[in-house]
């Protein structure tokens, strides 16, 4: 056998490997960090090398935003990243009608609400004494349902931290009327809140306004009231929202976009505007080409005043 073994090793190779298997000890050992060989470009001068230890910490949630809404936020897509990274609070006119994803965000007090009417400001208000609950918010940005993100949220919140006032785009200087759509200081949002006896005082002072002026309340109270209540305060002027209103056009609301003209993309760079609104669910925030025909339909009881001078300004665009 062991002559024929020597001869043909090959015969025997199998048999000698199943048997060497069985009778191979199981060893089980608890195996620590130290146990394992150290790489030589981490040993130095024959002791390993202590590696920093990264530790990740997540910023705490700074910016609050605020949406009056009459369902869901309409690009849900391009918000993701704000939502994300920020607090969200939403008041809508249609609860029952809000999607799951954002259900989680409604404030539990909701009001009927009604436009050009007092009960934009008291939803507007609920919204900021629901989100001035949570200690780590700094800014409150109040936004629509199809407000548009037109910077990356890091571009976003970086902007918000350079800034030291309250945000607000001024469309009448002599009667502080301002867009609806702003972004507030805690410190300013706060004053406003300890204050909530006078606001019946306010609402009477901006109803005297627009009846010499027509206004929305919503955009007479807030700049009115803070310099009621701080007769030296401080706001930077700026474009928190980017809206448009046709000239020569009688309207109750402003443009409603799905693409951008080059005079949009223009005024957004130039005022520097955060966001865009009104907006159609399909819009995309792109440059609209040019065609040759341009077809104009007016619906409604809305009318163009001029339509020499709104034919002159559709043709050049």
């Amino acid at each position: 056998m062991d002559k024929l073994k020597a001869l043909r090793p090959d015969l025997f190779k199998k048999k000698d490997e199943a048997e060497a298997k069985q009778h191979v000890p199981v060893i089980i050992k608890k195996v620590k960090q130290a146990d394992f060989e150290v790489p030589l470009e981490l040993i130095e001068n024959g002791q390993a090398k202590k590696q920093p230890v990264r530790i990740m910490v997540q910023k705490p949630k700074n910016i609050a935003f605020c949406f009056l809404t009459y369902r869901s936020i309409v690009h849900g897509e391009a918000w993701a990243p704000y939502i994300q990274s920020s607090n969200v609070y939403i008041h809508p006119k249609m609860k029952e009608e809000v999607s799951a994803t954002y259900r989680p965000y409604v404030i539990s007090t909701l009001i009927e609400t009604e436009w050009n009417n007092n009960s934009i400001v008291s939803a507007t208000i609920l919204l900021l004494k629901e989100a001035m609950k949570k200690t780590t918010n700094q800014w409150f940005v109040l936004c629509s349902e199809d407000s548009f993100p037109l910077l990356s949220f890091s571009t976003f919140a970086k902007y918000l931290s350079e800034q030291t006032l309250s945000i607000f785009n001024v469309m009448d200087a002599s009667i502080n009327k301002t867009s609806q759509w702003w972004a507030m200081r805690r410190v300013d949002v706060e004053l406003l809140l300890t204050r909530e006896s006078e606001y019946n005082s306010i609402f009477q002072t901006i109803s005297g306004i627009s009846k010499k002026s027509p206004s929305a309340p919503d955009e007479l109270f807030f700049l009115n009231a803070l310099k009621t209540f701080d007769p030296s305060y401080r706001f930077k002027e700026g474009c928190v929202h980017y809206v448009k209103w046709l000239p020569n056009v009688v309207s109750k609301h402003p443009t409603i976009f799905n693409r951008l003209l080059e005079e949009d993309v223009e005024s957004i760079r130039t005022n520097k505007c955060l966001f865009i609104r009104k907006t159609f669910p399909t819009f995309q925030n792109t440059l609209l080409s040019k065609k040759g025909v341009c077809i104009i339909m007016c619906v409604g009881t809305e009318s163009i005043q001029e339509y020499d001078e709104f034919l002159h300004y559709v043709s050049n665009k």
